[in-house]
């Protein structure tokens, strides 16, 4: 007969896997909001282009001040309340408008001498767990709040996920900002695994530049990576190394112990909300071609488009136009190859900044299995080919195992060895 713990075992393995599950909408399309004189967040949540919205940002881990240059939002860890924006939060939720807070953006290690605050690394793994705590009280738990910790948005209000915007490494002061940041994510999906975790790196890695994201993405349970493929001169999309750097990151995504990270093509909504000193612009034709060809190239990224900012986005149309298209998007295919067209933008002048934070105006954003060859031409017209074979599983070519067959699957093993 079946010992009887090893039915118990089974029974809890397929109560396990009728829970549910993180699911995402494909593809996304995502944007930031908090760093401009902008509409209210509300009012972008209801134009129906974004899927996503994250508000930036915290300026630091732990217990530290956050504030956002809008609604005059200004709390910490432990006092202080931004209520008017959580009933905006909620508001967007009701729209089916997933709004994740995120860390970042401008740093220390950035800013130099612009003043910037924020300290972005955890120097032991203890302090990710504890941040990690921290964050669930403020932003996630749906129960009683711990005596001491704020809830800024107010006690009612959950939000959707948390972003990492880590986008350049320390100098100068010992520290190494890639150390623990899977853990402060993997610390949080233990809390609840409904939580969304994305990181939003530069597109810069290996020769073109350190990341503090790059070995994280393949550690860290995330499910998005909002790549800045702008304000970078090395990796931009009219760069000759965008191809290989967009190669790079979905290697990176699809080594992710989630296994289903998604990576956004992110990219500034109008030529000025980047570096004032390059063009790192796409139009929403541009934009869509080259999503296109990368969902083709690479399946299993269900690449999607990040834009910076909510407000830059609405010049032109260019969120509206790009929404739609996304929409006519065919699904991906389990298997992909060939030559993928990427159409590229024009670029002036040679930066590498992050996001910049203001108070009034316009935020400037400062600051897998392919291979095969690169070909660029020059200016404004350039294209790079990217000779890819793509070969993965997508849900679609998967055997479908739902948890009503799987729980069935179990209890017939228990029948059969019982006798």
């Amino acid at each position: 007969m079946v010992h009887s713990s090893l039915v118990s075992s089974l029974f809890l393995l397929a109560a396990a896997a009728t829970s549910t599950a993180l699911t995402l909408p494909d593809p996304l399309f995502a944007t930031y909001w908090g760093q401009s004189t902008e509409q209210s967040l509300s009012s972008y949540c209801a134009l129906g282009y974004f899927n996503v919205i994250s508000i930036g940002f915290v300026s630091g881990f732990g217990a530290t001040d956050f504030a956002f240059a809008t609604d005059g939002c200004t709390a910490t860890a432990t006092s202080g309340s931004c209520s008017s924006l959580g009933a905006e939060i909620q508001k967007c939720q009701a729209a089916g408008v997933k709004i994740l807070i995120s860390y970042g953006g401008a740093t220390k290690f950035d800013c130099g001498s612009d003043g910037c605050t924020g300290d972005y690394y955890f120097a032991t793994e203890a302090q990710a767990t504890a941040a990690a705590t921290q964050a669930w009280e403020m932003f996630f738990n749906s129960g009683t709040v711990t005596s001491g910790v704020a809830r800024p948005f107010g006690k009612g209000v959950v939000l959707d996920g948390i972003d990492l915007d880590i986008e350049m490494t320390a100098t100068g002061d010992g520290q190494d900002p890639q150390l623990h940041y899977d853990t402060f994510a993997n610390a949080l999906k233990s809390l609840d695994s409904n939580i969304i975790v994305s990181g939003s790196p530069e597109c810069q890695y290996g020769s073109l530049g350190s990341n503090p994201l790059a070995g994280a993405v393949t550690t860290a349970s995330l499910d998005f990576l909002f790549v800045q493929f702008f304000n970078n001169a090395k990796c931009n999309v009219a760069s000759s190394n965008f191809a290989a750097a967009f190669a790079f990151w979905a290697s990176q995504a699809a080594a992710n112990p989630n296994g289903a990270t998604r990576v956004l093509l992110g990219l500034p909504g109008t030529a000025s909300a980047a570096l004032s000193t390059a063009n790192y612009y796409l139009t929403p034709a541009e934009a869509l071609g080259n999503v296109s060809a990368l969902r083709a190239a690479y399946p299993n990224a269900h690449v999607g488009v990040g834009v910076w900012d909510a407000a830059a986005s609405q010049t032109g149309n260019w969120a509206k136009s790009v929404a739609a298209g996304l929409t006519n998007l065919p699904a991906v295919s389990s298997v992909a190859s060939g030559t993928v067209a990427l159409s590229t933008g024009s670029v002036v002048g040679n930066a590498t900044s992050a996001k910049g934070k203001t108070s009034s105006g316009s935020a400037v954003k400062t600051g897998s299995t392919t291979s095969g060859s690169v070909t660029t031409g020059t200016g404004a017209s350039q294209q790079a080919a990217v000779s890819a074979s793509a070969t993965a599983a997508s849900p679609a070519s998967m055997i479908d195992v739902s948890p009503s067959m799987l729980v069935a699957t179990l209890l017939a093993v228990v029948i059969v060895g019982a006798f």
